[in-house]
């Protein structure tokens, strides 16, 4: 029961305590503008019906009206934004102290021409101002009560000043008695309607937490899909070249001796036969190269956790994607680093991503630069192209999937930045991606060191 009149969400939950801010904000706008127009309503009812109720609240009309205009005002103002529901509260009292003064005032019109004493309106008063405020703003259940008790001593003081201690005996005290009653049931309101409000904040931020749990759930999936298939097709290409390769180097070497055994006295011939025998030597020990970065791939769905050098898994990257990267000129720029404990294999795609994402951004003979770092406690591997960059608007959607359908076709897009930035995720680091129109991108992955 505490919990509910003694609320502490705002101090544990900052989003909760933002969107309080915001509401408040809105909330301080509409009293403001209930403020002008309330007056503003009740003069035309006046001059149609009750011609001599506007001269017995004119000024308390006109009090309203500046009131209102200077809150509204007052929302617009930054600083004062997070102070907005304080100066809601402050609205509601002297919308209810000015209410109770102007019914002094009109006493005399109130008790000849509506046959009713001023203070039997009291309540309906101070009921309208903490309705009006429970509602626009999101009070606390004790904000409420003090705003209340506030308004009606007030009016307690106001009717002794006026009327003396006897306005407050008898029949006299049934306006007060019954303004307390309201006190407590709109108290009560304020209970159930902030709690309602919690409740609802906290499951939307767990549906959005869910959504995005889901959202990388999606990506690992996809990614060790793609890497299973990457994985069989290595192993498959490794196995079927391997044989075949071995079989080749010994044949190789067989004819090569021969050759050279039979052209020792025609020095052009051998010379000729020598390259050639180099040449073959240099495209045997290349394929071999190719057949080891293919097993290298193999365990690629099973993403082990393993400590590697980062420069030595950027060169091999790069070494992988030669034939992607041909139309750019790929710079390595590699710092000493300390060896990380990850997912190697993870990171390899992160790092072809962004590899192929640098060099479809740069025309043909642009550059690509890879570069690494240790800074404060972290790995930072930075790729930075010198394309034509990505416009402010744009930059800021790039991590978020979108949907397209194109020919009857649905496309997506930013899936690889998306799945890249879960990968960075899942390593407890981040992926972030600077850009500026006409001077290149560039992406930066910080990999914390600590386990």
């Amino acid at each position: 029961m505490l919990g509910y009149l003694f609320p502490t969400i705002e101090e544990e939950e900052p989003r909760f305590r933002a969107e309080v801010t915001r509401l408040s904000v809105l909330g301080l706008r509409l009293i403001g503008a209930i403020c002008i127009g309330a007056p503003i309503a009740m003069f035309g009812m006046g001059a149609l019906w009750l011609p001599y109720y506007p001269k017995a609240t004119g000024v308390s009309d006109l009090l309203f009206i500046v009131m209102g205009s200077a809150f509204v005002g007052l929302s617009f103002v930054p600083s004062l934004r997070a102070h907005a529901r304080a100066l809601g509260v402050l609205s509601g009292f002297m919308s209810a102290a000015l209410q109770t003064l102007g019914m002094q005032a009109a006493a005399d019109f109130h008790r000849e021409t509506l046959q009713t004493a001023p203070e039997q309106h009291f309540p309906f008063t101070m009921s309208l101002v903490l309705l009006v405020g429970l509602a626009a703003l999101p009070l606390k259940p004790l904000q409420t009560f003090g705003l209340g008790c506030s308004i009606v001593g007030l009016f307690a003081v106001t009717m002794y000043v006026a009327n003396g201690p006897q306005s407050l005996m008898g029949w006299g005290a049934f306006p007060l008695v019954l303004s307390l009653m309201m006190l407590l049931i709109t108290t009560s309101l304020t209970v159930v309607l902030y709690h309602q409000r919690a409740t609802a904040f906290l499951a939307r931020v767990r549906a959005e937490e869910s959504f995005e749990a889901l959202k990388s759930a999606q990506a690992s999936l996809l990614l060790e899909r793609n890497a299973a298939s990457q994985s069989r097709f290595a192993a498959a290409m490794s196995h079927e070249l391997g044989s075949p390769l071995g079989a080749l180097a010994s044949t190789f070497e067989t004819l090569a001796h021969l050759v050279q055994g039979s052209l020792e006295t025609d020095s052009k011939r051998a010379r000729a036969a020598s390259e050639a025998i180099e040449s073959g030597r240099r495209s045997y020990e290349r394929l071999i190269q190719v057949v080891d970065r293919m097993r290298s791939l193999t365990n690629l769905d099973r993403a082990e956790v393993q400590v590697v050098d980062l420069n030595t898994l950027c060169r091999d990257t790069v070494a992988f994607l030669e034939e992607e990267l041909s139309s750019v000129r790929v710079e390595l720029a590699l710092a000493d680093i300390p060896p990380l404990k990850c997912r190697p294999e993870q990171l390899s795609a992160v790092i072809a991503n962004l590899l192929r994402n640098a060099a479809a951004a740069v025309e043909d003979g642009g550059t690509v630069e890879v570069r690494s770092a240790a800074q404060e406690g972290s790995i930072v591997i930075e790729i930075h192209d010198n394309g034509r960059g990505i416009e402010p608007e744009r930059l800021e959607r790039l991590f978020e999937p979108e949907f397209r359908i194109e020919r009857d076709r649905v496309t997506t897009t930013n899936w690889g930045l998306f799945v890249s930035r879960a990968i960075a995720s899942e390593h407890r680091g981040r992926l972030e991606l600077e850009s500026a129109l006409g001077r290149g991108t560039t992406a930066r992955l910080l990999l914390p060191l600590a386990a």
